[in-house]
């Protein structure tokens, strides 16, 4: 089982309305694991973004959560931020 959502789709916390745009478009992708028996949210763009939960609803729910601190933690160390480029990306903002 396999669900691609973008983060424009779902709640999601923005740091600044500068920013807005950018956050809320990237790819996420949520899977079962059978060896654990959990699903698995990930957002590839975002290196090391990836968290887990008993149902679909949590492991995102977390992975939103770990974007948002994900993006402070980048912003305060100067890290470089990619821009979205997921699969259903619709560049005409």
């Amino acid at each position: 089982m396999k669900l691609c959502v973008t983060l424009n789709e779902v709640d999601f916390v923005i740091i600044s309305k500068k920013d807005f745009k950018m956050e809320n478009r990237y790819e996420i992708i949520i899977y079962w694991d059978k060896n654990d028996s959990i699903f698995i949210a990930e957002i590839p763009e975002l290196k090391g973004c990836i968290a887990h939960g008993e149902t679909d609803e949590e492991a995102l729910r977390n992975v939103k959560l770990i974007a948002s601190e994900w993006m402070i933690i980048a912003k305060e160390e100067g890290w470089l931020i990619p821009n979205p480029k997921g699969k259903y990306l619709d560049l005409a903002i």
